[in-house]
């Protein structure tokens, strides 16, 4: 009879000592699981804001391509930009260089590309007014450089739907007239003035 209570008492401890060592190993399957899982939704959730800031960044750089597209079309890819940008307030900023000494050519210029692109960049939801600004050899500082605007232009998208540029584009002298009014400028160069006064005469 005590060899039969020993056996089974032996037999207890075996049947505990390995219940103990599974417990122990499904505890430490189940940390293993629970941090694998951890790290799995860490990494997910990482890339989800990665690819919404992606989104984020593409969904801002996308007016400015169109803006882009649009300048090099009416302007052209290979002429002297200085500025291109939409700021946070929906305005395009185009800042750009007339290779010219020629008064009147300067002024054409300027009036021609600004109604070109009031046609087209109005279709970029984003923006609200279109402000350029041209500057010309004629106005240039010691090192050749042109360092004084020739003509500021700027035009609201509300008084941009109210023109038919295709009727106005070649009115030089419309122009003053067209772009009064808050958030819009008519402004050219003093040293402008006689050519101007030239090129508008009726």
């Amino acid at each position: 009879t005590k060899i039969i209570v020993a056996v089974a008492a032996f037999l207890l401890l075996i049947f505990l000592a390995f219940l103990v060592l599974f417990l122990t190993n499904d505890k430490s399957e189940k940390s293993e699981s629970d941090i694998s899982t951890t790290k799995i939704n860490s990494v997910e959730k990482e890339r989800d804001r990665q690819n919404a800031a992606s989104q984020a960044a593409l969904a801002q750089q996308e007016p400015l391509n169109q803006l882009e597209a649009a300048y090099d079309d009416t302007v052209g890819s290979d002429s002297s930009k200085r500025t291109l940008n939409i700021d946070a307030n929906g305005n395009a900023i185009i800042e750009y260089e007339i290779a010219s000494k020629d008064g009147q050519l300067i002024l054409k210029t300027s009036y021609e590309n600004f109604a070109d692109l009031a046609k087209r960049v109005f279709n970029i939801p984003t923006i609200l007014r279109l402000n350029v600004t041209t500057y010309a050899n004629k106005f240039t500082d010691a090192y050749g450089t042109p360092n004084l605007f020739a003509v500021k232009l700027q035009i609201t998208k509300e008084t941009n739907a109210k023109i038919n540029w295709s009727v106005k584009k070649y009115n030089y002298s419309d122009y003053a007239t067209l772009l009064t009014g808050p958030g819009n400028l008519h402004e050219i160069n003093p040293d402008l003035a006689k050519d101007y006064k030239t090129l508008t005469k009726k």
